[in-house]
């Protein structure tokens, strides 16, 4: 397992999220799939890569997001919320980790640093922070338990 993270580690730092995922390397898959699924509007696809009972943590009202169909009730929250606050053309772009992606017994840690770029209003708008992510191995696979929106005043 620590050769697995020290690889895993490594091929995060060197490449950009898109481009880090390898066959075979389910974290680094289930991770470019939750960015790329996060900027795009299939709730279904984005709730593909969580379990069924997630809790996700946003800055918008009801900020928490628990239990059966959670993932899907947040997605159809925020692309609301999206719109009532006037935004378009949003997109969530993933930098490589700072720190290491933390893997151990069927269960991992992934703090992700984010840019969010959209317009409001139509002014270009720009927002870093982190999605801190939880993961858990389901069978032979792993997908997203928690997700935790955190950004930078």
């Amino acid at each position: 397992m620590r050769h697995l993270r020290a690889l895993l580690t490594a091929a995060l730092l060197l490449l950009p999220l898109h481009a880090f995922a390898a066959p075979g390397d389910d974290i680094s898959t289930v991770l470019v799939h939750f960015f790329k699924a996060a900027s795009g509007t299939d709730a279904k696809d984005f709730a593909s890569v969580f379990t069924d009972q997630a809790t996700i943590t946003d800055s918008f009202a009801p900020f928490i997001w628990t239990g059966q169909g959670a993932a899907t009730h947040y997605f159809t929250d925020l692309q609301a919320a999206i719109k009532t606050a006037g935004m378009s053309d949003v997109k969530l772009t993933a930098k490589p980790p700072k720190t290491p992606i933390e893997a151990t017994n069927g269960f991992a840690y992934a703090p992700i640093p984010v840019t969010l770029t959209f317009k409001l209003n139509g002014e270009a708008k720009t927002q870093t922070g982190y999605f801190v992510l939880g993961l858990q191995q389901v069978d032979t696979s792993w997908a997203i338990t928690t997700a935790t929106w955190v950004y930078n005043q």
